[in-house]
């Protein structure tokens, strides 16, 4: 399918949807929240600016997602949001908490439901997008095929010698699982998580850790400078730095791949506006058109839509899927042992832990 006849397809698809759904009215308006910068812009052009011309609704942008706003709105009864985009940990807490609504898919159009990998479909959240972390390192310290490819060869300082830079154990995307992986023992083990073997590898990789990151931002270019060699970072922040010319490459092998979803807060003032919101940024042409931008579909037939050029750097394409790992949010809201749940658990021990000379 060439360039032309693919955006032709997505006119027209994007503009028989509009016609279908009917016009809103002037003043209807959603406000969605997301992480802002420049992941705000690419939803601006792929998702909010198409989804006002189809339907009529403004879309009002607002950055800066946490759970504590979210837990503050719905206790204050003040729900400023209408959908807001929510990250894998942070769903299993929201839920925990009971802050957000179920969805009613009556109103999503099913054979769009139906389009969307496994896992997408939750009662109370649906799929946004598919994001991965990968083991990227500095191509100036490991050139050519001489480089970490599993998160064992990460943990060996001697085969692959210098600093390292990864998260922290109370950040969203933290190293338990890198940690379970680095055992060698394979994807399958790694759930039911077993917090006492990850801290046990922990210690070992501890020496060579120059710093624990809790921003997503602090890898890709500490891996650019040379103050670290390997690091756990965003395949597609990687990549684009990579096409830019960076020193940087990185393995999809033992890469953690999560589906980011969309909400509902509850007491959200547009709800009927929020699910039209959710039918169309669901579909696979919203869904490739954010591809454009290296941002994972979780609608699989986006791929339809796409070269194989395009497919190539997504973390949700069959071809890289196969050699990742599953962010199981679920593992970490299971029963703790010191407290409510077991990512509860983690973050007490992380405190303790990281503290402790």
């Amino acid at each position: 399918m060439n360039k032309a006849f693919r955006f032709t397809v997505i006119a027209i698809v994007t503009l028989t949807w509009s016609l279908v759904a009917g016009p809103a009215s002037a003043q209807e308006s959603i406000t969605v929240a997301s992480y802002g910068g420049a992941y705000m812009d690419m939803q601006r052009k792929g998702l909010f600016e198409p989804f006002t011309k189809a339907t009529g609704i403004k879309v009002v942008e607002v950055a800066g997602v946490s759970v504590a706003k979210v837990k503050s709105m719905v206790m204050t009864k003040n729900v400023e949001w209408d959908v807001f985009i929510s990250s894998a940990a942070d769903y299993a807490q929201l839920i925990a908490d009971n802050l957000i609504d179920d969805i009613d898919y009556s109103k999503i159009d099913k054979s769009v439901l139906d389009q969307l990998v496994k896992g997408s479909v939750q009662p109370k959240v649906i799929g946004a997008q598919r994001t991965a972390q990968v083991i990227a390192w500095n191509t100036k310290a490991f050139p050519g095929a001489n480089h970490p490819n599993s998160w064992a060869d990460v943990w060996d300082t001697k085969k692959f010698p210098g600093p390292r830079i990864l998260p922290a154990g109370n950040y969203a995307i933290n190293p338990i699982e890198p940690a379970l992986l680095s055992t060698g023992e394979g994807r399958d083990k790694v759930y039911p998580l077993n917090l006492d073997k990850a801290y046990a590898q922990l210690t070992k990789i501890r020496p060579s850790v120059i710093r624990w990151t809790n921003t997503p931002s602090g890898v890709p270019q500490a891996l650019v400078d040379g103050e670290a060699v390997v690091g756990y970072a965003n395949s597609t922040r990687i990549q684009e730095l990579k096409d830019s010319g960076a020193p940087v490459d990185y393995t999809w092998n033992e890469g953690i791949i999560y589906t980011t979803y969309w909400a509902l807060p509850k007491g959200s003032k547009n709800r009927a506006g929020a699910l039209k919101f959710l039918d169309f940024v669901s579909r696979p042409e919203q869904q490739a058109a954010m591809a454009k931008f290296n941002i994972s579909p979780v609608n699989q037939k986006a791929f339809d839509l796409l070269t194989p050029a395009e497919r190539k750097n997504l973390p949700s394409a069959p071809e890289n899927f196969s050699k990742l790992l599953e962010l199981q949010p679920a593992a970490w809201m299971v029963p703790g042992t010191s407290a409510k749940t077991l990512y509860e658990d983690n973050i007490a021990r992380w405190i303790s832990w990281s503290t402790r000379k």
